[in-house]
């Protein structure tokens, strides 16, 4: 008490960044002044005008009304994320403020492809599987395997890219049913494709594949086909491919190939 009047309570906010850390009231005769710390500007919006009627009322003696007000400013702090910029608060769905670019996963790598059947190391058919024309003149094929060569390249490459871990002598199974009187044919299979780069160490792709094709006179049955692969061993393990390919089959099984496109999924 001095002079006949109460001495308003010292309120101390010691802080570290933006976010209070500790919070002390005083009634020593002594305190003249209220201590506020905060890294924030003064004449920062949002909680800024709240921390300058705290230091009113406390001049004024009204210590309920500052506490109250201190708890109004720590929930408009709360509110507003301790941004830097509080008129952009912090989001929890934006990605950027929450996975750094250094730790994103699934990075995707475009190519372009063909495909061709390979002659230079006999036989070239491994296994002809099965082979029938029905009555009606459709023709069946089922679990043919045809040695052939699937090459990749990298439209957005440069110096320092990484390894071509995909272009490599496949082996290609073949199953379709086509009907030449309608000029329409489903087909479907796998292929395995081993990589040449030794990066690969040991890896290997297992593809599925399948689509449509159509008889255009002159040229031959053409089917747009969907690929699907997956990496199995070495680094391979646990990527993924996704292409598109179409192929143009002027004689089965000898005269063919294929030009596509797709992407390289990363683990």
């Amino acid at each position: 008490m001095a002079g006949g009047r109460a001495t308003p309570p010292t309120v101390i906010i010691a802080a570290q960044s933006d976010r209070p850390v500790a919070i002390k009231t005083s009634r020593n005769p002594s305190a003249k002044r209220t201590a506020i710390l905060l890294r924030r500007p003064a004449s920062a919006k949002g909680p800024g005008h709240l921390l300058h009627a705290i230091r009113k009322s406390i001049e004024r003696g009204e210590a309920m009304k500052a506490i109250t007000l201190l708890l109004l400013t720590l929930a408009a702090l709360a509110v507003v994320g301790c941004s830097d910029n509080p008129a952009q608060p912090v989001s929890p769905t934006d990605k950027s403020a929450v996975v750094p670019g250094s730790l994103e996963k699934n990075a995707a790598r475009e190519f372009t492809s063909t495909a061709s059947a390979r002659f230079d190391d006999p036989p070239f058919i491994v296994n002809p599987g099965f082979s029938k024309t029905l009555p009606d003149g459709k023709m069946i094929l089922r679990g043919m395997l045809l040695k052939s060569r699937f090459d990749v390249t990298y439209p957005g490459d440069g110096p320092g890219s990484p390894p071509d871990l995909l272009s490599g002598d496949a082996v290609l199974e073949m199953n379709f049913t086509a009907d030449p009187s309608t000029g329409e044919m489903t087909c479907w299979g796998k292929q395995t494709v081993t990589p040449d780069a030794p990066e690969a160490l040991g890896g290997i792709w297992e593809f599925t594949w399948n689509g449509k094709g159509t008889f255009i006179p002159g040229v031959g049955w053409v089917s747009p086909l969907k690929q699907v692969g997956h990496g199995r061993g070495g680094v391979l393990t646990g990527m993924q491919v996704f292409g598109n390919l179409t192929t143009t089959v002027r004689e089965f099984p000898v005269d063919w190939d294929g030009v596509g496109d797709g992407f390289i999924k990363s683990h």
